[in-house]
């Protein structure tokens, strides 16, 4: 969907969630620069934007198993936007003094807005 900066922003979170603090922050590591994250963030709100974005599961018969697997995919989209939004802020990252989360354009709740979860 977008590219491998996007998924480097969502291995990087994960890799912070129960981990102990990075020796360096991760704004020092060239792939995941202020810049190279707030575009790959970028590019996922126009991929996520797109009305064929959601995969339909098409082979799933039952309408309300459907919407449910639908739902569930949208809010963990949500989810992960939500920790690299918030990483931005996170002193420890590095990224707050580049700006933090002011330079990316969209914010958690137009992301949820935009997916249609609520």
């Amino acid at each position: 969907m977008g590219g491998p900066r996007v998924c480097c922003c969502f291995q990087a979170t994960s890799k912070m969630s129960g981990a102990a603090a990075p020796a360096a922050p991760l704004a020092a590591d060239p792939s995941l620069s202020h810049y190279a994250v707030a575009e790959a963030l970028r590019r996922f709100f126009v991929a996520v934007s797109s009305p064929d974005a959601l995969p339909e599961f098409s082979s799933i018969q039952s309408p309300r198993l459907r919407g449910e697997a639908v739902s569930r995919v949208a809010a963990s989209l949500v989810d992960a936007y939500e920790q690299v939004y918030r990483l931005l802020d996170d002193p420890t990252a590095g990224y707050a003094e580049l700006g933090g989360s002011s330079m990316v354009k969209h914010t958690p709740a137009q992301v949820r807005t935009i997916l249609g979860v609520i």
